[in-house]
C-alpha cells in the first residue's frame, strides 16, 4: 500500500476510534461515514466504513449489536482502552470525580463512566510512588445531607430520552407518577436533562401546552424518540429555568423570609448565606434572619429540618403552616 494511502487509512480509523461511544444504542456506519465526510474532511463511502470496522474489531474491544438493522457498534463493556490516553492530573481528577458521582448517579449513567475511572485507577497504580499519585490516600469525599440510593432507571430508557433529547425531537412515553396506580401515554417535548442528587428527571412539556414539568426518568416505563421536532417555549432558557427554583418543586415565586435563630445556625448561615440580601441582627439571645426565598417545598424541608434552632416570624402563611405540620408530627409521636 503506498504511503500516502496508508497515513489516510490510519487516520479515518483513528477518527473512528475517537467517535466510537461506549454506551447504547452505539452508532452505525452510516452515522460514521456521514461524521467522517462532513466534519474531518474524508472522501468515503459507508463501505468502506464497514470495512474498517471489521478490521478495527480484530484489534480493538469493539461490539456489534447485530440484533437490529442497521448495525450498531460501541466499545465493549468495561473495555479500558482509551484513544487519548490519559495523563497524571486527569487521572485524580477522575478518581476524585468518581467519589463525589458514584452515590449520586443511576447505574445506567454510570455505566459508561466505569471505563475511565478504571483507567484512571490503573493510572494512579502504575504511579504509586509519585506523591501527587499518594494524594488519593490524603482526600475523602463525605456528602453534607443524609446519603440516598438512586432509584434505578431501565439503560433503555436512559438511552432513548438522551438520543431524543440530543436530536431535539419528540417523544412518546409510559409515565407513572408518584401516587399514581396507572401509567399514563404522554408525548413529551425535551428540554433539558437534570440531575438532582441521587434522582434524575427531564424537564418537558407535554402534547401541545406550554408550561414546563419535571419527569423523573425512574418513573419512565417505555419511551419511543419520534421524528417529529420539540417544540420549545419562547424564550426558555435551561439556566434560567433552574435559577427560577423549579427543581425545588415550587412555582418559582421569590418572598422575603423572616426567621429567628439560634446562635449556632446564624453562625451557619453567616458563613453559607441563603441569598444574596440575606441580613442577620441580633434578636434576644439569638439572631434575626432576613432573606428573599423561592416559595418551594425544599424551602418547607429546609426549615422543618432545623426543628428548634428557626422559628418563622413572617409570612405569616408559612408561620401557620410550618406550625401545623409540626403539631401534626407532635401527635404522631404522641
Amino acid at each position: 500500500m503506498p504511503k500516502a494511502s496508508a497515513t489516510l487509512s490510519l487516520s479515518r480509523q483513528w477518527q473512528i476510534l475517537r467517535r466510537m461511544p461506549h454506551r447504547s444504542p452505539g452508532i452505525t456506519a452510516g452515522e460514521l461515514s456521514d461524521h467522517l465526510r462532513h466534519d474531518c474532511g474524508f472522501s468515503l463511502t459507508k463501505r468502506t466504513v464497514e470495512r474498517d470496522l471489521v478490521e478495527l474489531a480484530t484489534l480493538f474491544p469493539l461490539t456489534i449489536h447485530s440484533e437490529t438493522k442497521p448495525f450498531r457498534w460501541l466499545w465493549a463493556e468495561g473495555a479500558k482502552f482509551d484513544v487519548f490516553g490519559i495523563d497524571l492530573p486527569d487521572a485524580l481528577a477522575l478518581a476524585l470525580a468518581q467519589q463525589v458521582v458514584t452515590p449520586l448517579l443511576p447505574a445506567a449513567l454510570l455505566r459508561p463512566l466505569q471505563p475511565r475511572f478504571a483507567l484512571a485507577r490503573s493510572k494512579l497504580l502504575s504511579l504509586s510512588p509519585n506523591k501527587l499519585a499518594a494524594w488519593m490516600d490524603k482526600v475523602r469525599y463525605v456528602p453534607a445531607a443524609l446519603e440516598l440510593q438512586s432509584p434505578r432507571v431501565q439503560p433503555e430508557v436512559l438511552a432513548q430520552v438522551q438520543e431524543a433529547l440530543l436530536q431535539e425531537h419528540q417523544m412518546e412515553l409510559r409515565y407513572t407518577g408518584p401516587g399514581d396506580r396507572k401509567a399514563k401515554e404522554l408525548r413529551l417535548h425535551p428540554l433539558v436533562f437534570i440531575q438532582r442528587g441521587p434522582v434524575s428527571y427531564l424537564a418537558a412539556t407535554a402534547f401541545d401546552y406550554t408550561d414546563i414539568r419535571l419527569y423523573a426518568l425512574h418513573r419512565i416505563s417505555r419511551v419511543h424518540a419520534l421524528d417529529s421536532t420539540r417544540q420549545v417555549p419562547a424564550g426558555f432558557d435551561a439556566d434560567a429555568y433552574l435559577r427560577s427554583g423549579a427543581l425545588g418543586f415550587g412555582g418559582g415565586e421569590k418572598f422575603p423570609l423572616r426567621a429567628g435563630l439560634t446562635k449556632e445556625l446564624a453562625y451557619y448561615l453567616a458563613e453559607t448565606p441563603l441569598g444574596n440580601d440575606q441580613e442577620l441582627r441580633p434578636r434576644g439571645d439569638g439572631y434575626e434572619l432576613k432573606v428573599s426565598v423561592v416559595d418551594s417545598w425544599q424551602l418547607r424541608f429546609w426549615i422543618l429540618s432545623q426543628g428548634s434552632a428557626l422559628a418563622v416570624l413572617s409570612p405569616a402563611k408559612l408561620r401557620c403552616s410550618i406550625r401545623a405540620e409540626l403539631q401534626s408530627a407532635l401527635a404522631a409521636y404522641a
